[in-house]
């Protein structure tokens, strides 16, 4: 495959299957595609991204933002892009509940290993009295 980035250093190759870009939001980038190759674009707020660290991290995020990365392989990205996103009917209302775990899933992902925040998942607290446990 042959996609090429335009950079302060020249032009950089190395798009293909698999391969995603982490871009800020109003950032201008040219890009010469040459061949055939098709590719998805994931948009999302600022708020939502905010949303998801406080449901999930448990955090009030001041001020999260995820790193530039240009032509990544990530094998996790790959997998909820393959099987939950691209694999289904966007159009089809009872596949919006799939369509937006996906994304809160994706998008946590991108904060715990693609964001200037560097926070311990939570400890999963709970479970049955040991009374209980002892019958199981």
């Amino acid at each position: 495959y042959e996609s090429y980035q335009k950079t302060p250093a020249g032009w950089k190759n190395g798009g293909g299957p698999g391969r995603f870009c982490l871009l800020p939001e109003h950032q201008e980038s040219t890009w010469d595609i040459r061949g055939g190759l098709k590719f998805v674009h994931l948009y999302y707020t600022d708020q939502h991204l905010r949303d998801v660290a406080e449901k999930i991290w448990d955090k009030e995020p001041n001020q999260i933002e995820l790193n530039e990365v240009v032509f990544n392989d990530d094998e996790r990205i790959r997998a909820l892009y393959q099987f939950f996103l691209l694999d289904c009917d966007w159009k089809d209302s009872s596949n919006h509940l799939q369509m937006s775990t996906t994304a809160s899933l994706l998008l946590n992902h991108l904060i715990r290993r693609y964001s200037n925040v560097k926070w311990q998942q939570p400890v999963i607290k709970g479970g049955l009295a040991p009374h209980k446990l002892k019958y199981i």
